[in-house]
């Protein structure tokens, strides 16, 4: 028995150490894995932003090259009309006329706004408006079932840590037992039986707390990830605010 105290500090310090361990190596990877989204989202949403901000460049190239296309018809529709004016006064004696040129019907369209490539442009912004609203309404929803989960995972966490404490406060009266058996003082009897028993006792407490322990250490990495997608849907919600704002802003 005397032997048997060193060994129940041995063991306290070596699980001290491998808790210390295994927290500061969970938190390390949550870190990591929070990080590697946190870029995979920027890297997601920025290449979205430059896929639209290239197409809606297409289409204000489309829409320059129908003006130039419209205002080059034009000048030729109003030479072509000034000659024939002049062909026909030389050949009445009469005096020159010259038409006042028309405006092409491309042209008219171009300048009024109803040009094909605006169109698209109109068409492409409603699209972006209409993504948004259901984006928006998408994270609402999955804010509320994140936090309903986080509430869930709270609500367990506390049960296991209850647990945790219960069986930690049974294995300190278990080790004052031990002690008073190994001052002589037991009042469960002494000998071989009730080391025995003892022993056997400890063993189940231990395999208890280890259990409660594996448990607590998967509830907080699954309530951690929990936080963490919650801030980040919150943070897209805030996001999409902010570009519904920026679309809205010059209408």
């Amino acid at each position: 028995m005397n032997n048997f105290k060193p060994l129940m500090d041995s063991y306290k310090k070596q699980v001290m150490e491998l808790e210390g361990k295994a927290s500061s190596l969970q938190k390390a990877v949550d870190t990591a894995r929070f990080e590697k989204d946190q870029l995979t989202e920027r890297l997601k949403n920025s290449e979205s932003a430059r896929a639209s901000e290239k197409e809606e460049l297409e289409l204000y190239q489309e829409r320059v090259k129908e003006l130039e296309l419209g205002i080059s018809k034009a000048s030729d529709s109003g030479a072509t009309a000034s000659t024939t004016a002049i062909t026909n006064g030389d050949s009445s004696g009469g005096g020159i006329d010259l038409p006042v040129p028309v405006l092409d019907t491309e042209l008219e369209d171009a300048l009024t706004g109803s040009s094909m490539s605006d169109l698209k442009i109109q068409l492409r912004r409603l699209k972006r408006e209409r993504d948004a609203a259901v984006a928006n309404k998408a994270d609402v929803s999955r804010i509320i079932v994140l936090e309903n989960l986080l509430e869930d995972a709270q609500r367990m966490k506390d049960h296991y840590e209850a647990d945790y404490l219960k069986e930690h406060q049974a294995k300190l009266v278990l080790s004052r037992e031990l002690e008073e058996f190994r001052n002589g003082h037991s009042a469960s009897g002494d000998g071989a039986e009730a080391n025995i028993a003892l022993r056997s006792r400890l063993t189940q407490l231990v395999e208890e707390l280890d259990s409660t322990k594996k448990s607590m250490v998967e509830l907080r990495v699954q309530h951690d990830a929990q936080s963490k997608a919650l801030i980040i849907a919150k943070s897209d919600l805030s996001l999409v605010n902010q570009d519904q704002v920026d679309i809205l802003r010059p209408v």
